[in-house]
């Protein structure tokens, strides 16, 4: 590398154009802004965060750029609309948006150690890795949690052998959709099953169980 006329060497250049691949790597190991530009898969990093926008956002990105546009930038709403990942590499923390088509590419090429939070909607507020959004961070990603537990488990329930003696009491507990209504309802024949057996005084459930069980009572 030559040097100028005062002996000082000449800053590198920084590089800011990358392939898909490759800036996914910068973005997580750098602060300075990059990007990978394309039609319809377009991305751009910077400080810590990714967004799913080229160029035109990339080449703007500063620390205070994105804090003061983070909830609103013109036409285009705020930044946290389209921010993909937030990585904080001082607390070794990450948050990752799962509806974008780079969440796994990002988080699997996260160093070891990072502490991962994951929410499928907007990531709700600038600096949400700060300590003091502790209680914000934990409840995005319980709220993730729970929404993908019930969308996993909704039509998924199991009773094993489960048998009620005369005059025993049986109680039902779980949360919110683990299926205590869906049980009682098949119970009473208001729903239809699939699979699996339900009998009442020795007698199977089924559309007319009333009047059958009726004269056991």
């Amino acid at each position: 590398m030559t040097k100028n006329k005062v002996g000082a060497e000449p800053k590198k250049r920084v590089k800011h154009v990358f392939t898909k691949d490759a800036g996914i790597h910068e973005g997580i190991h750098r602060d300075e802004p990059g990007w990978y530009d394309s039609n319809y898969h377009c991305y751009c990093f910077g400080y810590g965060y990714f967004f799913h926008r080229g160029k035109s956002l990339g080449k703007n990105l500063t620390p205070d750029y994105i804090k003061e546009h983070w909830y609103n930038e013109d036409w285009c709403g705020g930044l946290k609309d389209s921010c993909m990942a937030v990585i904080d590499r001082k607390r070794k923390i990450a948050v990752i948006r799962q509806t974008n088509e780079y969440f796994w590419s990002i988080e699997k090429g996260l160093p070891e150690g990072y502490i991962i939070y994951k929410t499928d909607e907007s990531i709700p507020i600038y600096g949400i890795t700060n300590p003091k959004n502790k209680k914000i961070l934990i409840n995005m990603y319980m709220k993730f949690l729970i929404i993908r537990y019930l969308n996993t488990f909704r039509d998924e329930f199991k009773v094993l052998k489960v048998n009620v003696k005369k005059g025993e009491i049986l109680g039902l507990l779980g949360p919110n959709g683990s299926g205590k209504t869906t049980t009682i309802n098949s119970i009473l024949s208001l729903l239809n099953f699939d699979k699996g057996l339900i009998k009442i005084y020795g007698k199977e459930m089924n559309t007319d169980a009333y009047e059958n069980i009726a004269q056991y009572q």
